[in-house]
């Protein structure tokens, strides 16, 4: 349904990030997990996001149309900085 929502750790990667091959993407976002939580004391509500499923390509016939994302009830701008 149209709200359905997951709670996401979003981490910040390079630009270059997307170019690289699936397991090497793999293995680079295992070390910035790996970092996140020795740099962390706890994983709290406050630092996860909510992150529209329905975005998610392929999940939705629907968001392959432009339109599609632009309820804002749904797909609202990130927060701007993390907590």
């Amino acid at each position: 349904y149209i709200g359905m929502t997951v709670q996401s750790l979003c981490l910040p990667v390079d630009k270059g990030f997307f170019k690289f091959e699936r397991e090497t993407r793999i293995s680079l976002i295992d070390e910035i997990v790996s970092n996140y939580f020795s740099e962390t004391e706890a994983l709290t509500p406050a630092v996860l996001q909510p992150f529209p499923v329905l975005g998610i390509p392929g999940w939705d016939q629907r968001n392959e149309q432009q339109s599609f994302y632009d309820n804002e009830e749904y797909f609202r701008k990130g927060r701007s900085q993390r907590r």
